[in-house]
């Protein structure tokens, strides 16, 4: 199985940050019980904040952490299960984002009231509007990782289509292209990560822009920040209103 494994993922992000990633550097099983560990430092801060707070609530937050990895290991797979489909929906990728960065940063932002002591109604509406910001957040680095700069960005440009990955902007130009331009941008995305040349990747990003795609995934983007607003306009507390709508500039704004 290792050997499958170590074949097929000569294959996930080799730089992160400007640095090489953990799996690149030590290797893939040191990366993945790396990954573990982390999980499991998360686990202990967890129990540690039973420093200040009562069990019953350790035990509540402690649950809500472990469903919300679960949705987050759930969105992880289904990006993978897309990487097989010719055809995907914008509703299958954003149900995928929803999961897998959507519901990290609603849990951050809840956790955090949760713990303060804020009411139900603030925290339920905290979870909302962290999953929109990580809808936004996914759909602005899926288009850095095509159009950003190598040095702000810190990753490899370009890695997205080298993966396969089904973001918002091949969905919109798989739509929009001809037949055979279909054809050839189904094959590059298929092959194999190290069968994909720099030349390739150029290709896609050129037909990408062809049809404007990664404008319509910003504008979509925009979209849902604008929306989320609803949910922002509920929340009373004006310093916290003001450090969230901060968060949203941000993520629409960012290079890196």
């Amino acid at each position: 199985v290792y050997g499958k494994i170590q074949k097929s993922q000569a294959a996930g992000d080799k730089i992160r940050r400007n640095l090489p990633t953990v799996w690149m550097k030590y290797g893939i099983s040191e990366g993945i019980n790396s990954g573990d560990g982390l999980i499991l430092k998360a686990y202990e801060s967890i129990l540690n904040s039973s420093q200040f707070l009562k069990h019953e609530q350790v035990l509540i937050l402690t649950k809500i952490f472990t469903n919300v990895l679960i949705e987050i290991v759930e969105g992880q797979n289904f990006e993978f299960e897309l990487k097989h489909k010719n055809y995907v929906t914008e509703d299958e990728y954003m149900n995928m984002v929803e999961k897998k960065t959507g519901m990290l940063i609603g849990f951050s932002l809840s956790s955090g009231a949760f713990i303060a002591g804020c009411s139900p109604e603030l925290q339920n509406e905290l979870m909302e509007y962290g999953k929109k910001l990580g809808l936004a957040f996914q759909i602005t680095d899926d288009v850095l990782n095509l159009f950003g700069s190598r040095i702000q960005y810190g990753k490899e440009i370009g890695g997205d289509i080298k993966e396969g990955k089904r973001t918002l902007m091949i969905i919109d130009c798989l739509n929009k292209c001809t037949k055979q331009e279909k054809i050839q941008l189904l094959k590059i995305l298929n092959k194999n990560r190290n069968e994909v040349t720099q030349n390739k990747v150029i290709s896609v990003i050129k037909l990408i822009k062809k049809y404007g795609s990664e404008k319509i995934a910003l504008n979509k983007a925009k979209m849902i920040l604008s929306d989320s607003n609803n949910i922002l306009n509920k929340i009373e507390n004006t310093n916290l209103k003001n450090i969230l709508s901060q968060m949203s500039d941000f993520i629409i704004k960012r290079r890196y």
